[in-house]
């Protein structure tokens, strides 16, 4: 669980330094777009392709991140689930141990019922 959490804060980092290099291509595209040097071809070719083939990859990489993470909340959640269930069981073998028989099944039919 320790290892998920670690891996979700990483990806987490990464996302943000993703949006925040799409956020500056995306200023750059409007600034000059304002200036109207994109339209009138006053910016290099080369500069105009590397800038949008770069947001492009970030892009990419940014989706990956999010596939990533969801894939990590999933097993944190399942995880949870797990650990959940098997609490369960064991506070039922203990009270049923410890508790008088009316009481436990009273605990018992209160959990059936949720």
């Amino acid at each position: 669980m320790e290892d998920l959490q670690r891996q979700k804060i990483e990806l987490l980092k990464r996302r943000a330094d993703l949006l925040s290099e799409i956020q500056d291509i995306n200023d750059q595209f409007r600034e000059y777009e304002e200036r109207g040097t994109v339209n009138h071809l006053e910016v290099s070719d080369n500069w105009f392709i590397r800038s949008r083939d770069a947001r492009k990859h970030r892009v990419r990489e940014l989706n990956q991140c999010e596939i990533e993470l969801n894939d990590i909340n999933f097993r944190q959640k399942q995880l949870t689930r797990a650990v959940d269930t098997n609490l369960s069981a064991v506070f039922f073998k203990v009270a049923e141990q410890l508790l008088p028989e009316e009481v436990f099944n009273k605990i018992l039919a209160e959990a059936q019922s949720r």
